[in-house]
């Protein structure tokens, strides 16, 4: 690998900076490091009194909240036993959003034709269920460690939704940090750790299990096609292998990152879903997210329910799609090409030691 190339590609670092300073309206990373050093925050919920006619003042907060420092809208919605025109409740407060937040291209899924899906869920209706199924992570009620929406989707998920239609007992508090405030921190107490983090193999994403086993190799910061800063997070749920790249700068990196991505992190908020109707609408490209082990009382499997909807940064990319790409700005992309290749489906070959398409 040519180390001028490289150098060429950490370059983006220092643009980085700029761009998050600009996003959290800092004059210094400092800030973000005494930002750090606050304990995490319940987050105040926007008031929804009828979600199928959100007020001028209900539309504003929401964006408000989007755009504020933990990249997400908590709202509670007041009439959430009445039936939804769309299908369901968060996909008719979506649409009434398109002026205010990026949920205007939404993500489509391909349709699980799991028999206990159908059996326990009913028809598709336009989002994903999100329950125990029994497994670990997102599919059980054991921690979901943080992470950031849509591995294999070339960081094209731009916004998130996860609504509550079944609450647990106890448990499932979701926290939230913004990567890009902590690595702005990082970037005051330990520059050669935070240049580490835009290495082009930082960090490499395996899938475990299920087709297609793709293999991401990318850096964990980044700049990205809009001229954002956007991270890539993925800390070891199962399903997935990480394998940071080797060196002392990075180890350093990947320790601060783990440290202020655990739950209730200081400069993190967190929300805890208790009845029905409540959601929350995230910013992915700079926020990671996680939850807590939850449950219920006297059940073999708890019941906690909730729904979720992706959203795209653009038409191009509401088609389902793994591949090893990546959005980074075009200049820096270029230098390395595998982040070029966005379209199709994409499995890694052992054989080969390469992502190859499939389809």
């Amino acid at each position: 690998m040519s180390q001028s190339v490289e150098a060429r590609f950490l370059e983006q670092a220092d643009e980085f900076v700029e761009l998050a300073l600009k996003e959290l309206g800092y004059d210094s990373p400092a800030e973000a490091v005494k930002a750090l050093e606050e304990p995490p925050i319940p987050m105040t919920p926007v008031i929804i009194d009828d979600f199928l006619q959100l007020s001028a003042a209900e539309r504003s907060a929401i964006r408000e909240a989007f755009y504020g420092p933990f990249g997400t809208a908590y709202y509670i919605v007041r009439n959430h036993e009445t039936a939804p025109v769309l299908g369901h409740m968060l996909l008719d407060i979506s649409e009434q959003l398109v002026d205010e937040i990026p949920v205007r291209y939404p993500l489509d899924h391909e349709k699980d034709g799991k028999k206990r899906r159908i059996e326990r869920l009913g028809t598709d209706h336009g989002i994903v269920e999100v329950y125990d199924e029994g497994g670990s992570g997102v599919t059980g009620s054991d921690d979901l460690y943080a992470h950031q929406a849509g591995m294999g989707s070339c960081g094209s998920v731009a916004t998130t939704i996860i609504h509550a239609d079944i609450a647990p007992h106890f448990g499932g508090f979701t926290y939230f940090q913004n990567v890009a405030q902590a690595a702005l921190a990082l970037a005051e107490t330990d520059p050669a750790a935070f240049r580490a983090l835009f290495y082009p193999d930082a960090l490499t994403v395996q899938r475990r299990a299920g087709r297609p086993g793709l293999r991401l190799q990318a850096p964990v910061l980044f700049v990205n096609t809009s001229g954002e800063p956007q991270s890539l997070i993925q800390t070891g749920n199962k399903g997935y292998e990480t394998t940071w790249r080797a060196g002392d700068e990075v180890d350093r990196g990947r320790r601060h990152i783990q440290r202020v991505l655990r739950p209730l992190a200081g400069g993190s908020g967190f929300v805890h879903f208790t009845s029905p109707g409540q959601g929350v609408i995230t910013r992915n490209a700079p926020i990671a997210h996680g939850r807590t082990a939850f449950g219920d009382l006297d059940k073999e499997m708890p019941a906690r329910r909730l729904a979720r909807k992706w959203y795209s940064i653009s038409p191009e990319f509401t088609t389902p799609r793994q591949a090893p790409g990546l959005t980074i700005k075009r200049e820096y992309a270029e230098l390395f090409p595998r982040f070029l290749d966005q379209e199709g489906v994409w499995q890694f070959d052992a054989e080969a030691g390469a992502n190859l398409r499939i389809s």
